[in-house]
């Protein structure tokens, strides 16, 4: 083993952190970057196990028992359910690890305070994996609207429906879940799962420095839901930044036609707008037109290999704790007072039995609506909108409620 090697964790062998494993069996020397052990609370039935177990890496069923068993690592790669996120990162820091976490950061606002807090006392330091966020074309895009190039912020919006069938939803014991007595909050939604990456990269592209995101000042959401779920499959808000810039956000589990990610962002000398068959094209007031390509263009793991590379020398947090941060309190505010979501109404509600999975008729083309016209399904007046519930998000830090609860002598 060379002597300055990477020594690394994985924590979560099934779902996600499958393609980590895999990535790192099929790209890294083992005696340049070593696995040293696995995390899989239910390791039967995971393939990639038996190649971990070939190699003579051990696995553990909890991130305890194998630090328990003196393993010690560089660096953990944490990719399990959302609501062991906190305390899995907090463990590993305590325990001398830097962090790579897949997102979200973790399920709460205060979860996340408790992370940051923990990552200043132990040294080390805490990368969340949204993937566009270390991205050549977000990176190059994020610094030129850093140097003012673009002039003020204006507003911004961004859409992405991907439908989800019945397997889905059915995948574990959390998905489309609240929470549950066990785990605590889950939260489970687009906005802070499925498509959490295209809220964050709004926020992320905003902030005022390379590591940081723009912090949200008010939001105004509603929230819809098809499925036969507890939360919400279809969000639809309006993000208030410092300055009254607004932006907008519509992701959907459940409309009938799957549209990728897209967005806009306007400034006062340009106007920049990702598609995915365009890539990110800021087009000037003067005429001109800069491509930055696509965010996809980056393999979506070279998150992990920034992560090392990290380990081994001092560089830029691009997609830390602090930077995401911001999403997950957009998603507490929109999720606070939630008691049961509004339905579609039956009349629009279909059942595709090929795909296995609920639509809902006509709602791809009232989005889309909403997206070019900046407003809310509310706003357009539609016959199966509810109002947004508004919170205001200065000194929130407490999910649910905001404020931190007094403890009663």
């Amino acid at each position: 083993m060379a002597k300055n090697s990477v020594k690394l964790i994985v924590v979560g062998a099934g779902g996600y952190g499958h393609y980590y494993l895999q990535t790192l069996f099929e790209k890294y020397d083992p005696k340049e970057v070593e696995v040293v052990g696995i995390v899989e609370p239910y390791p039967d039935g995971v393939p990639i196990l038996e190649l971990a177990r070939q190699n003579d890496i051990p696995v553990f069923l909890q991130l305890e028992d194998l630090f328990g068993a003196k393993v010690k690592a560089d660096l953990a790669v944490i990719s399990s359910s959302l609501q062991y996120h906190a305390s899995q990162v907090i463990l590993a820091l305590q325990q001398g690890c830097h962090v790579l976490v897949e997102k979200p950061a973790a399920v709460t606002v205060q979860d996340v305070d408790a992370m940051i807090e923990e990552e200043k006392k132990s040294g080390r330091w805490v990368m969340v994996g949204y993937q566009w966020s270390f991205s050549e074309a977000i990176q190059k895009l994020k610094q030129d609207i850093l140097s003012g190039k673009f002039g003020s912020f204006l507003h911004g919006r961004t859409l992405c429906f991907w439908g989800q069938d019945d397997a889905y939803f059915g995948r574990n014991d959390w998905a489309g879940k609240q929470g549950n007595n066990f785990d605590g909050w889950i939260l489970d939604s687009p906005a802070m799962n499925a498509m959490s990456h295209f809220l964050h990269n709004l926020l992320y592209l905003l902030g005022d420095s390379p590591e940081t995101s723009a912090i949200p000042e008010e939001i105004a959401a509603e929230t819809y839901r098809a499925n036969r779920i507890e939360n919400y499959d279809t969000v639809a808000c309006k993000i208030r930044l410092q300055g009254e810039a607004p932006l907008l956000y519509y992701a959907s589990q459940v409309c009938e036609n799957d549209v990728n990610p897209i967005f806009q962002l306007k400034f006062g000398q340009a106007t920049v707008t990702f598609h995915d068959d365009t890539g990110i094209i800021a087009e000037m007031e003067d005429g001109e037109s800069i491509s930055y390509g696509s965010p996809e263009d980056t393999d979506q793991f070279y998150k992990l290999e920034y992560a090392i590379s990290s380990v081994q020398k001092k560089q830029l947090m691009l997609c830390g704790l602090i930077a995401s941060r911001p999403q997950v309190l957009c998603v507490n505010s929109i999720q606070d007072g939630i008691i049961t979501v509004p339905e579609f109404p039956p009349t629009m509600v279909r059942r595709d039995n090929v795909r296995k999975r609920w639509w809902v008729d006509g709602l791809g083309e009232d989005l889309e609506l909403c997206y070019s016209r900046y407003g809310l399904p509310s706003d357009m007046g539609f016959y199966w909108s509810a109002n947004a519930k508004q919170t205001r998000l200065v000194n929130y830090e407490f999910f649910p409620g905001g404020t931190t609860p007094k403890c009663e002598l």
